[in-house]
């Protein structure tokens, strides 16, 4: 089989996703999109809340999983899957993993928000603690988590000093690929 030649755009300019790119094999031409080209290699899942009303229905000093999430988004190599509150990876590798979450809660409480593995805490968390009369705070973290296929990465909740309440009102859960 001979070599293939692949050439490059001719002004040496950065292709859009929509800018044809021609490929010449052989004396025949064809001409894709840099969108194509990369189609399938990226692996990512997104899930989603948005205005949210319902409480999570415990919330204490022990770690529980968010169970707010409403919308699947997005997705290829992992599956979304926001009735079971988790995005299950589908493809080995280290994800980069980002989670936002806009909640309120009981006053004055600290919140612990941590992204989970399966059932256990990867150390990736961050703290929130909301003001005396009903906030809403922000809190995000994203942390490198090592996956194996068949895994599932969630959001857990808990707060650390006393609070018992919790709604959750805009989240966010996504997942990229970023190596094997």
């Amino acid at each position: 089989m001979a070599d293939t030649k692949i050439s490059a755009l001719t002004d040496g300019t950065t292709a859009n996703s929509t800018d044809q790119v021609p490929i010449a094999r052989g004396g025949s031409n064809f001409y894709v999109t840099p969108e194509y080209l990369m189609k399938g290699t990226t692996k990512y899942g997104v899930m989603s809340v948005e205005g949210g009303a319902v409480a999570e229905s415990t919330v204490d000093a022990t770690p529980r999983q968010i169970t707010a999430w409403v919308t699947n988004g997005a997705s290829n190599g992992t599956t979304p899957d926001q009735a079971n509150d988790h995005i299950t990876i589908d493809t080995a590798g280290v994800y980069l993993v980002i989670a936002c979450v806009s909640f309120s809660g009981s006053a004055s409480k600290t919140f612990r928000i941590e992204i989970y593995l399966d059932t256990t805490g990867t150390n990736f968390s961050c703290i929130r603690k909301l003001g005396s009369g009903g906030d809403v705070g922000s809190a995000s973290v994203m942390g490198l988590v090592t996956c194996t296929a068949s895994q599932e990465i969630s959001v857990y909740q808990s707060s650390t000093d006393g609070g018992t309440a919790m709604t959750v009102s805009d989240a966010s859960l996504a997942v990229v690929r970023i190596g094997s």
